[in-house]
Formats: structure tokens, C-alpha cells, sequence
């Protein structure tokens, strides 16, 4: 039970092989977010715990072409009821984005390690009582 998750960082020119951003780097921005389905126990991760488990996510047609780092994590809640019970699955991949797009987004940008505190809504919170959540971390990027 728990969001899923996606973000995404632009690279140097150069490409992604050889870049690692520090956790002081603010870089990365979110495209895609799920959380719970009203007050029930449908999460977005629910799909993900039954075959086929696919998970898609739609880059922003406006996004400037280059490469790109994309983190997809699920913040699994079953233990959040108290810190720090929440637990971070993080998978990255990285692309090249082409197209004529023009933006780089420059606001709503965290790092990793720091995108998140113990006392954010959505990262201590009693998973099991019916109530609606709220996603952590900043607004999606939208065009």
C-alpha cells in the first residue's frame, strides 16, 4: 500500500554515464504521482502487486530535448503509522527525449536524499484508517 511515484532530471549535454547529481542538487521533477483511490484501500501500487504489473508514465511533450535521469519509487506504508515507518523503493532508468520541445523546468525541483521529511504529509501516516492522502513532495510538471 502506497503512492507511486515518478521524477524526472535533466542530464548534461554529455549525457547521463557519467553524471551523478549530489543531494544538494536540486534536480529533479515530478511527472507522474498516484496515491490512494478516495478513502479505500486501493493504492497506487496496487496494480503493481499482481501480474502483469505495468506501470506507465507519459513524458511532457513541451520537455527540451536531451537526456534525461527518470526515478520511479513507491513509498510503501504499511509501517508509516510512526517514524520512520515508511519505506522508499526507488528504480531509475535513464533516456533521451527528443522532439521540438522548449521547456526546463526550473521550480518544484527537489533532490535525493532531502525530496522528503518524517513530517510531510503522506510519509508518517496511519495507512490503514479510511481517509483521504495526500501525495508528498512538489506539484507534477505540467506543460
Amino acid at each position: 500500500m502506497g503512492p507511486v511515484i515518478t521524477y524526472m532530471a535533466r542530464c548534461p549535454d554529455s549525457g547521463c554515464q557519467n553524471w551523478t547529481p549530489s543531494a544538494s542538487d536540486k534536480v529533479w521533477f515530478k511527472v507522474k504521482e498516484g496515491g490512494r483511490t478516495g478513502t479505500s484501500n486501493v493504492w497506487a501500487a496496487t496494480p503493481l502487486m499482481t501480474a502483469p504489473a505495468n506501470y506507465e508514465y507519459t513524458i511532457p511533450s513541451c520537455l527540451k530535448p536531451g537526456y534525461y535521469l527518470v526515478r520511479h519509487e513507491i513509498i510503501a506504508l504499511h509501517a508509516a503509522y510512526m517514524y520512520p515507518g515508511a519505506q522508499f523503493y526507488p528504480g531509475c532508468h535513464q533516456l533521451q527525449v527528443t522532439g521540438s520541445g522548449t521547456k526546463t523546468p526550473s521550480t518544484n525541483l527537489v533532490s535525493f536524499p532531502g525530496a522528503y521529511k518524517s513530517t510531510d504529509p503522506g510519509i508518517t501516516v496511519d495507512a490503514y484508517k479510511a481517509a483521504t492522502y495526500t501525495i508528498p513532495g512538489p506539484a507534477v510538471f505540467t506543460c
